[in-house]
């Protein structure tokens, strides 16, 4: 409606010759964290990774110290 003269749309609008449609459309593009396979996070450092030297691959969820409860 923007390109066209205002007052054409509005006569084309009495005579039921247009109809103003808005479209909306989204985009999904992969994140600076996409990965093909989800890999579970670990939750806690254990013993069993410190001794097998596992806890420098692991990816671990982020913790939230101020919480309560």
């Amino acid at each position: 409606m923007d390109d066209h003269d205002k007052k054409t749309v509005e006569l084309f609008k009495k005579r039921k010759l247009v109809n103003v449609v808005s479209m909306k459309s989204y985009r999904v593009t992969k994140g600076p964290n996409y990965m093909p396979v989800r890999a579970k996070l670990e939750t806690q450092l254990t013993a069993e990774m410190l001794r097998t030297g596992e806890w420098k691959t692991a990816q671990f969820k982020k913790t939230n110290i101020n919480a309560v409860g």
